[in-house]
Formats: C-alpha cells, sequence, structure tokens
C-alpha cells in the first residue's frame, strides 16, 4: 500500500462515518484524525508482516535445498516477496 491508497482508505472512512459526525465538531481534527489513525494501522500491518517474515526465514532449513538450487532460490525469491 502506497500513499495514494491509504488516502484512499482515509477519504473512505471519514465517508462511511461522516453521518455520525456532529455537526458542530471540528471537521479537520476529526479528519485528521481518521488519517492518524489509518497510518498506525499500516504501520502495524507493516510491523506484522515484517516480523512474520523474519521468523518465517528463521525457521526455513536453507540447508536441506542445497542439493535442489532452483528450490533454493524460488525459496528465496519467496521470502523477498
Amino acid at each position: 500500500m502506497d500513499a495514494e491508497d491509504l488516502v484512499q482508505e482515509v477519504f473512505l472512512r471519514a465517508y462511511r462515518s461522516f453521518v455520525s459526525l456532529r455537526a458542530n465538531s471540528n471537521h479537520r481534527a476529526w479528519l485528521y484524525k481518521i488519517a492518524t489513525n489509518c497510518a498506525y494501522t499500516r504501520l502495524r500491518q507493516i510491523r506484522a508482516e515484517r516480523d512474520g517474515m523474519s521468523s518465517l526465514k528463521s525457521s526455513i532449513d536453507f540447508g536441506s535445498a542445497k542439493g535442489n538450487a532452483s528450490t533454493r532460490t524460488n525459496l528465496e525469491h519467496q521470502l523477498r516477496l
């Protein structure tokens, strides 16, 4: 997800919850809070994916794939994705 996707997610969340916004509330602060929460959520997702990949990387035994170079290369490629 890049910045444009994050902006789209912010405006979708704002659109969905607009009906619950009080008329006398600060619209700018409300939208800023939604954007901040979306950014923090995305950062948590990135960390979880990164931590999951590092634990996956450490659990794979590349020594057993030495006999088959294409299998090892395939595994390394999958880990980089």
